[in-house]
């Protein structure tokens, strides 16, 4: 018989979904390679324009639900 593998997520209790997040990694063909990440910038990669759009689309696409702030959509517009 087979020998199970330890596998920690399955010991969780259950997530209401998966977000998707960034991982800093890159695949190449051989191996995932780690991209060191540094602290210090960031805020940089927070306030990047690319960021704040992705992250402004996402409230709207949701029309503001779950927010912690409880702003509504048509707060954030004005």
């Amino acid at each position: 018989m087979a020998e199970a593998v330890y596998c920690p997520w399955r010991d969780r209790t259950e997530s209401e979904g998966y977000g998707g997040v960034q991982t800093y990694l890159w695949m190449t063909k051989d191996n995932v390679v780690e991209v060191p990440f540094e602290k210090e910038h960031l805020l940089e990669v927070i306030l990047d324009p690319l960021n704040l759009n992705k992250a402004y689309q996402a409230v709207m696409r949701n029309d503001g639900k779950g927010g912690i702030d409880g702003m509504s959509c048509s707060e954030l517009k004005a």
